[in-house]
């Protein structure tokens, strides 16, 4: 493991694929997807065989989704924001698709 990438992960969801849950710090999303983007880097190099390692951010109600395509090495932000509760069942299927 890289010595400059450590700390603790909030959460990690493991199946066929893994995600990354952080929670937002400090209410600022653009500041905790960069901390998200780091930790998939992290962890990429923690799991070497997995080449899509998915990511998400949540802050209180919302929720921003990501993905590191070790391959391609980029890392994507998806545009769209999800909201609970008006979103949830949305949010449920993108969970339940990650980790199927």
């Amino acid at each position: 493991m890289n010595e400059r990438l450590k700390g603790n992960l909030d959460y990690l969801l493991q199946s066929n694929s893994q995600l990354l849950v952080i929670e937002a710090k400090y209410e600022d999303m653009t500041r905790s997807f960069t901390q998200l983007a780091v930790e998939l880097i992290a962890l990429s190099e923690w799991e070497p065989e997995q080449d899509l390692i998915f990511g998400c951010v949540t802050m209180e109600e919302l929720w921003i989704f990501g993905i590191l395509d070790k391959k391609q090495r980029l890392i994507q932000q998806n545009i769209d924001s999800l909201r609970v509760p008006g979103d949830v069942e949305v949010l449920v299927d993108v969970l339940v698709g990650i980790l199927e």
